[in-house]
């Protein structure tokens, strides 16, 4: 058990290495490719039968604050989530329920350490599941973060020809990125139906990015006919830097991937190398028995 175990991780870091050097199908393509083969997976299938009815049960006994339940709402639809807030919490509680419940599978095994490991596993889901919609949302603004410089570089030059915000939106969605224009949207519609000033600072506030915040701030106040253009190009020139730190995290981001990725390789060979050498001092003391 202890061997299988061992190569399992061992196996999972030489992966881990090796994706950072080659370019694996992502999971899209992997759901595209699948589907000429099957309609649906095993995982599929376990959560349309099984967790999605229990998720729907539990929703019902689950009461949120109606504040607390709005924003959620907006965040999990923000965030490509289709779960209504009560179904979102719930199906924290079914997953990690669920998993704790096969863990007492292993007890008539008598695998003790077996089983405590999918408890421990069931508990860290509960918490995985809860964080959900936050880890999307932050994976989102870092995208739009990354996209910031040149959107507005775009609009400082907009300016030249045109102040108006709302056209200037509808032509830069065209070319916005994918994590970009679900706010663009609905900064549009917005802008269409009411009040300017109203909905930037409902974009602001949904977006939640300071540098975005200080952008919104300054087409407020040019639509108050405030003389922004200097204030445009001091932003441009800070958003150059922006766009210089963003590619060093980037380039940084994989050696430190690397890095985890070979400590836990390195440890998991060092357990696999130790171990024979224990088995034998345990045989050789037990000839002292």
């Amino acid at each position: 058990m202890y061997i299988i175990l061992v190569t399992a991780l061992l196996c999972f870091g030489l992966y881990t290495i090796a994706g950072n050097f080659i370019t694996f199908p992502g999971r899209q393509t992997q759901r595209a490719m699948s589907s000429f083969k099957r309609k649906q997976g095993i995982g599929e299938q376990f959560y349309t039968l099984v967790t999605h009815p229990l998720t729907k049960i539990v929703s019902k006994f689950i009461h949120m604050e109606r504040y607390q339940s709005k924003k959620l709402a907006k965040d999990l639809e923000r965030a490509g989530i289709n779960l209504s807030p009560t179904e979102y919490f719930a199906k924290a509680y079914v997953t990690s329920g669920l998993t704790i419940a096969a863990s007492f599978l292993f007890i008539p095994l008598g695998l003790p350490i077996l089983t405590m490991g999918v408890m421990l596993l069931g508990i860290m889901l509960f918490f995985k599941e809860r964080q959900t919609v936050g880890d999307k949302l932050k994976k989102i603004n870092s995208h739009i973060l990354e996209e910031l410089p040149r959107f507005i570089r775009t609009y400082n030059n907009s300016l030249k020809s045109s102040k108006d915000i709302l056209r200037f939106m509808e032509k830069y969605r065209k070319i916005a990125g994918d994590e970009f224009k679900y706010d663009l949207d609905i900064l549009i519609t917005e802008l269409k139906t009411g009040n300017t000033e109203e909905a930037l600072q409902r974009f602001d506030e949904r977006v939640n990015i300071p540098q975005l915040s200080t952008f919104v701030s300054g087409v407020i106040g040019t639509s108050k006919g405030i003389d922004q253009e200097t204030f445009f190009y001091l932003m441009e020139q800070d958003m150059k830097i922006l766009a210089r730190e963003n590619i060093k995290r980037e380039i940084a981001k994989r050696p430190g991937k690397i890095k985890k990725a070979t400590i836990a390789t390195g440890v998991m060979m060092f357990l696999l190398y130790l171990y024979p050498i224990f088995i034998d001092l345990k045989n050789g003391l037990g000839i002292f028995n």
